[in-house]
């Protein structure tokens, strides 16, 4: 397609029609992010799913998976969420009852949810496979979740205690993998185990935001506040970049890895501190000894938690990011495959999938399931991929890594994201402005007070609390699997929004997404109820909002905060502005990146406290100042030394959390980002003869790709017609960003520490990883039923195309699945 020369701040993704607010924000984070959508996403101070307005107000407090959910994307349009968070239909009957009125503004988003597209069909698949009591982790999730803790305190203290910076770095490793598995929780209803997260200085409430609502819900594209975030140092959008950064790029991402924990340590408050405080008085050291060590610990687990995020999957040249030609059909489920890449070897086993992002793809279409059992997921994920024709790759861990630093190096349009601090905080901000929410919630065209449902919220109060004033849409539609929180949203309807979605996706009832989570729910409900079922999920702010909220339910679009945040550090994004520099340095300097993540992470948060943002501060902030607090009071090592172990496991946790999570599944030349041509769809019918002409061809035209594919025979001799059609299924966008990797997806080990399932879970998030596995042949059917092809990576390749995707500055053409 052609380049965006005088308009650089045009998506490339047709339903993603505003710019997003305060994405360029010089402040960025999960707050701001949704402020933007809040002004953007017409929900009227509502909660706006589709094109309908919610008023939740009185349910908030109810909201099975916790207050949070509701009070955080009140204003905003939520449907992403609501598609992707809620697999039964028990949301859905239950949102009627809160329904107030039509939206008056179309949806700013990328995808659709049709009820006969690809996520929802792969969605009722997966509910007939996990029942209507899928939520709840596996035990075996939470025995993983309960050894990396422990083995991260215990080592920390004996490495201030020593004084032994190799145990600091092998406690930074755990600390790394406690950050990853603790992932898989936050996604779901509120538990303590949410607060692992937090003793790597990082935010889980922040990344429900930037995580969970952004990047999964846009993923890869312009609403990804996990991009947007990193720019301008960081840039994967595949924007004009210069020769020097293309080369630099690769050589400090490295660095930045490490600094990612400290980053999120500046707009944090004193959780952190759980840790140096038991190294402090279990390791018996001195004070300066004991910060040092944590320090240490925390580079450490900054350098590794990065190296594995960066490299999980999402940045890839072979992976949309905006700016690319997307695909026509945009259904949300495609858009999160076209946004990631699986690394087969990662999805092997729960402990690595736990540690390295696994099963990516599954984890982004059903971010709610827990990892664990999202492996009982991937038949019918393969089936429904098969039945859309959805070719679904799986990468080499290799691969994404490679491609991730090659994704650097991508350029195409003009640098136009260059805020200079990025955070779950400020991209909720920014959807607070941008989603036309109205300070209510938004979900679709309506908008929601869902004030009084917060506290009640099932899956905690956070959810709600966090994106209040946005567009919650995709997060509402990817969280719930029942029909239930749509029956009980319309009791909290307040009117119709009046503003259109500025989200790329759609939900319509008969597209991918709905029909795939139909089938998932179907699939879910023969499942046994799990026995640890009323856990309730630990406060996870921060990932809650730049993970959950921002990019599982935008993956690799520019609503995903997850892309934004790395920019212009590490960009995955097609931009042509990318220099050669730029391009290949990114190669060099991203594991820097990887393993300053987790103190990068202290930097945004003591910034954001500093910027007057004290509204982000909450008791849960001393969590990360655990591992360094046993650390100095057990070992009887020195304050110093301390804090040099700590911030040594935080550099290596990092670093192993970056490089595992960057070249997870979203980032690959071949994975859809904002940018690139988005999918084309086609609607199906039966003629009684077929057509006298059998052309098959592509058109390129204006920048647009027409595909024709007249008729397809089906396995009973039928002529079937496919037309063109306008569309963006959320299901079909979470796919198309994304790539699963076969060799993580084997095991839940694998698929828990390496963000296994990626698809499965991109598209049922609030399904638990352990049953995600089981779902694969129903999303599998229907994507064959779509014609859509699931692809799966392997992780070499994922890696190695993560760096092509850095250096990638040529949008792609052709939208995914467009076969020549």
């Amino acid at each position: 397609m052609p380049p965006r020369e005088d308009d650089p701040l045009t998506s490339t993704l047709p339903g993603l029609w505003k710019y997003p607010t305060n994405r360029d924000a010089p402040l960025k984070s999960g707050i701001l992010w949704l402020e933007g959508k809040r002004e953007d996403d017409g929900a009227e101070g509502l909660w706006r799913v589709h094109d309908d307005l919610y008023d939740v107000s009185t349910f908030v407090d109810k909201h099975p998976g916790g207050a949070d959910w509701l009070k955080l994307t009140k204003g905003t349009d939520i449907t992403e969420a609501f598609e992707s968070h809620h697999i039964t239909n028990h949301a859905e009957s239950t949102l009627k009852k809160f329904f107030i009125r039509k939206a008056t503004t179309r949806r700013n988003s990328p995808y659709t949810f049709e009820e006969n597209g690809f996520y929802k069909t792969l969605k009722r698949r997966v509910r007939e496979i996990l029942g209507n009591n899928y939520s709840g982790p596996s035990h075996r999730s939470i025995l993983i979740a309960d050894l990396f803790v422990i083995t991260t305190l215990l080592l920390s203290v004996l490495a201030a205690h020593g004084g032994d910076f190799l145990l600091g770095s092998l406690a930074g490793v755990f600390l790394c993998y406690t950050a990853i598995s603790a992932h898989n929780f936050f996604h779901q209803k509120d538990n303590f185990r949410m607060y692992y997260f937090d003793l790597s200085l990082m935010s889980s409430r922040d990344w429900r935001i930037s995580h969970a609502m952004s990047h999964h819900a846009y993923p890869n594209t312009l609403l990804d506040l996990e991009i947007s975030l990193f720019e301008p140092v960081i840039q994967w959008l595949p924007t004009k970049k210069s020769l020097g950064y293309k080369i630099i790029s690769w050589i400090y991402s490295p660095i930045v890895y490490s600094f990612v924990f400290f980053s999120q340590a500046v707009i944090r408050d004193a959780t952190p501190l759980i840790l140096p405080s038991l190294m402090m008085v279990f390791g018996k050291t001195g004070v300066l000894d004991t910060l040092l060590m944590w320090a240490w610990i925390v580079l450490v687990g900054s350098f590794l938690l990065a190296g594995i995020g960066f490299n999980a999957g999402h940045h890839h040249p072979g992976v949309f990011h905006d700016g690319d030609a997307p695909r026509k059909d945009r259904d949300w489920g495609l858009g999160q495959l076209d946004a990631v890449k699986d690394r087969k070897w990662i999805s092997a086993n729960i402990l690595l999938v736990l540690t390295n992002f696994g099963n990516h793809a599954l984890h982004h279409l059903f971010p709610t399931v827990d990892h664990d059992k999202l492996y009982d997921l991937k038949g019918v994920f393969k089936q429904t991929c098969k039945e859309f024709g959805v070719d679904f790759e799986l990468a080499g861990v290799w691969e994404c890594i490679a491609g991730q630093f090659r994704q650097l190096a991508r350029d195409k349009y003009p640098t136009y994201r260059d805020s200079s601090l990025k955070s779950g905080l400020i991209w909720i901000k920014g959807k607070q402005e941008d989603d036309g929410a109205e300070g209510l919630w938004r979900i679709h065209d309506d908008l929601y007070d869902l004030s009084s449902w917060m506290e009640v919220h099932p899956g905690g109060s956070e959810w709600l609390d966090i994106t209040k004033g946005t567009d919650i849409t995709e997060a509402f539609e990817a969280h719930h699997l029942s029909k239930i929180p749509e029956a009980m949203l319309k009791n909290f309807h307040v009117r119709a929004a009046s503003t259109r979605r500025n989200s790329p996706y759609t939900f319509k009832e008969d597209g991918f997404y709905r029909t795939l989570k139909k089938r998932v729910q179907e699939a879910l409900e023969k499942e046994p109820k799990p026995k640890v079922g009323e856990i309730l999920l630990f406060l996870y702010e921060d990932w809650r909002i730049s993970h959950a909220l921002s990019h599982h339910l935008y993956p690799n679009t520019m609503l995903d905060l997850e892309v934004s945040m790395m920019e212009p550090v590490l960009q995955w994004l097609p931009y042509e502005s990318k220099s050669t520099l730029h391009k290949y340095g990114s190669w060099l300097w991203s594991p820097l990146i990887y393993s300053s993540m987790f103190h990068g992470q202290l930097i945004i948060r003591l910034s954001l406290i500093f910027h007057g943002y004290l509204d982000n501060v909450r008791k849960t902030d001393i969590i990360p100042l655990i591992l360094p607090s046993l650390m100095y009071f057990l070992s009887g090592s020195g304050l110093l030394q301390t804090l040099v172990t700590w911030s040594w496991i935080l550099v290596t946790g990092s670093f192993f959390f970056g490089l595992i999570g960057i070249n997870g599944a979203h980032h690959h030349p071949d994975v859809f980002m904002d940018g690139d041509t988005p999918r084309q769809q086609f609607t199906k019918s039966t003629p009684s003869s077929p057509p006298k002409l059998f052309p098959r061809a592509a058109f390129y035209s204006k920048g647009l790709v027409f595909l024709s594919f007249p008729y397809r025979v089906n396995v009973k001799g039928n002529f079937v017609i496919y037309r063109c059609r306008e569309d963006a299924d959320w299901g079909l966008g979470q796919l198309d960003t994304l790539r699963d990797r076969p060799d993580i997806q084997s095991n839940l080990f694998l698929a828990l520490t390496q963000f296994g399932h990626h698809a499965l879970h991109h598209l049922f998030p609030t399904v638990d990883h352990s049953r995600l596995e089981k779902l694969y042949p129903i999303m599998m059917e229907t994507c064959k039923e779509f014609g859509i092809e699931y692809e799966e990576k392997s992780i070499w390749d994922m890696l190695s195309g993560q760096f092509q995707q850095l250096a990638r500055t040529t949008p792609n053409p052709h939208p995914p699945g467009y076969k020549p």
